[in-house]
């Protein structure tokens, strides 16, 4: 199984704020999946550093 992140790890990783890596998510530019009602959003890895690479300047 892939290793996936919350968007609480996120948020600490990045030095973004929860609020921030949601409407990420909302937007569809970080794609993300909700697993049941109390485990909230999760992003896999493989997503995330392709949200990273995507934004390399």
């Amino acid at each position: 199984m892939e290793k996936m992140y919350s968007v609480a790890q996120i948020s600490k990783f990045t030095g973004l704020s929860d609020r921030y890596i949601r409407l990420l998510i909302e937007s569809g530019k970080l794609p993300a999946f909700r697993l049941g009602d109390t485990r909230g959003i999760r992003v896999k890895a493989n997503d995330f550093k392709n949200f990273i690479d995507s934004r390399k300047i």
